[in-house]
């Protein structure tokens, strides 16, 4: 009977001793886990940050084609304007020489007039 006492006492011994472990096994699963859980919060904290980044910059980045496209329209209007100067210069260049020649022409003619009087009041 006593051998039998000291075998339950032993068996009730190991009991406790494993009823121990299995406690703090648990109490090391519950901080790993929480451990897990904030670092999952963490990461979907820092997932929202990089979301809203990426929105910002891909707003930044329609505002930027947006100014590109408009300063690209700007450019081709005055590269228009330069090119309709142009030719309203080349054409008022044109009108200029073709009066000079005129106004050459009709003074030569004039200068003929005068001689030829001359000769007929001689």
């Amino acid at each position: 009977a006593a051998e039998r006492e000291a075998v339950a006492e032993e068996r009730e011994k190991q009991v406790a001793d494993e009823k121990g472990h299995l406690r703090q096994a648990r109490a090391e699963v519950a901080r790993e886990t929480s451990a897990l859980e904030a670092l999952l919060e963490e990461r979907e904290r820092e997932e929202a940050r990089l979301s809203e980044k990426d929105h910002s910059l891909s707003e930044k980045d329609r505002s930027l084609s947006e100014k590109d496209r408009s300063l690209s329209e700007k450019e081709r209007s005055l590269s228009l304007r330069e090119h309709a100067a142009t030719r309203a210069g080349e054409e008022a260049d044109a009108v200029a020489e073709h009066s000079r020649r005129e106004a050459a022409s009709l003074h030569a003619a004039r200068e003929e007039a005068l001689a030829s009087r001359e000769r007929q009041v001689r």
